[in-house]
């Protein structure tokens, strides 16, 4: 009941201000309700009985208005199986346009894209549980002159509000659309936490600062119907271990690959591939954190790995795939992935180490029931490796399953 109230208030404050004096109102949305079973997913334990039966929403509408020349304001109201009773405000910025020689946003906001291995805020995947999001809070800047393009960013990660555990990300990528086949993209960005399990001395109420950089270098393109990309990443600065009051430094590094092609095949058709593998750390006990890290990184790949895992250092993963529209049936896209999950560096656990965490088979058959609405039934299934089982799972390497119904509409 109190789930309806919240769905209820969103498209009350959405009629509402449809008919309020503004300029140029107009709204776009999101509902997502994802229906589902699944057993093992958590412990791959038969006997544990953790079989689940559940339902997942997500409800996301934005509000986007004029407030005079060259202003706009946007607020998405977001509820979901996260805060169930609860309208937050997932975006609430003020945009201005031509602002020195640029376009700028203020206040709460989504950033980056989905799937992207450095950085990301905004709505989670449709298969994490509880559909969540994440937001930040500061400015972002863009600049466009021919071919360039240029945005900034400085915000809030967390807000301590007086207590100093603030963390706070400053960027800049820069982009030139030279041509078709070859689109580059560089970016810097910087992830500074002021907490005291960083200071100097943990004798004293100094505030310590863990300051960590992400440089990287990344570039997609299309060739006569196959498409690619290629991105490479690195890590630079410095932390101190309260424990040890030693200072360390981030020397981690990142690539990943895909490509996919389409073509005609009663329908159409299309291949897809991708390979990911970033650093890990052999020694623990020297000053060089090896290990990759994003700022807040969003590869979530495979429906069951993807939902309770967020894999980004010492991981070396792939994954291969294929989508099928028939030519009789427009509306269908069937989809297959297979998955295969790695360490790049060996993992030890007392007497037990693994080099591999273990493989995931998904199918998804979607049926685009208008321009607005999609209906996807799934199947997923992921298998532990029988060594990573050992150390981790005290032996248990029962297949994980999950089965369900994805609504999603567009208004």
């Amino acid at each position: 009941m109190k789930t309806a109230i919240g769905l209820a208030a969103i498209l009350g404050f959405v009629a509402a201000m449809a008919s309020a004096q503004v300029n140029n109102f107009k709204y776009e949305g999101l509902l997502e309700v994802n229906k589902y079973y699944s057993n093992n997913t958590r412990d791959y334990n038969s006997k544990a009985g953790d079989k689940v039966n559940d339902q997942d929403f997500r409800a996301n509408i934005g509000l986007i208005f004029e407030a005079g020349q060259n202003v706009n304001v946007q607020v998405n109201l977001i509820n979901s199986s996260a805060t169930p009773h609860t309208v937050d405000f997932g975006q609430a910025y003020l945009g201005v346009n031509n602002l020195l020689g640029g376009n700028h946003k203020f206040g709460r906001m989504f950033y980056g894209n989905p799937g992207d291995m450095i950085i990301y805020f905004g709505p989670d995947a449709w298969y994490v549980s509880g559909m969540d999001y994440t937001a930040l809070e500061g400015w972002t800047g863009n600049w466009k002159k021919d071919k360039l393009e240029v945005n900034a960013l400085i915000a809030k990660m967390i807000d301590g509000r007086g207590s100093r555990t603030d963390v706070d990300i400053y960027g800049v990528t820069a982009n030139y659309a030279l041509s078709e086949y070859f689109n580059p993209t560089a970016y810097e960005y910087q992830g500074t936490e002021y907490n005291n399990a960083f200071a100097d001395s943990t004798t004293t109420a100094s505030v310590g600062i863990n300051r960590f950089n992400v440089y990287g270098l990344k570039a997609s393109g299309k060739y006569k119907g196959v498409e690619y990309s290629g991105e490479y990443a690195m890590n630079s600065g410095k932390y101190v271990r309260a424990s040890s009051l030693k200072k360390y430094t981030y020397e981690g590094t990142a690539m990943r690959f895909n490509a996919a092609y389409g073509f005609d095949l009663m329908g159409k058709a299309k291949v897809s591939g991708e390979y990911l593998s970033t650093s890990g750390d052999k020694n623990a006990a020297d000053s060089k954190d090896k290990n990759f890290y994003g700022l807040n990184g969003n590869y979530r790949p495979g429906i069951i790995n993807g939902a309770f895992n967020n894999p980004i250092g010492n991981t070396t993963t792939w994954n291969l795939g294929a989508k099928w529209t028939p030519e009789k049936l427009a509306k269908l896209a069937l989809e297959a992935k297979y998955y295969d999950y790695a360490a790049t560096e060996k993992v030890t656990i007392g007497a037990n180490s693994y080099d591999s965490f273990g493989t995931e088979f998904d199918f998804t058959a979607t049926w685009n029931y208008n321009e607005k609405l999609a209906l996807t039934g799934y199947f997923a299934t992921a298998m532990p490796d029988s060594k990573y089982s050992k150390a981790v799972l005290a032996g248990k390497d029962d297949n994980a399953l999950q089965v369900g119904l994805l609504a999603s509409l567009k208004f």
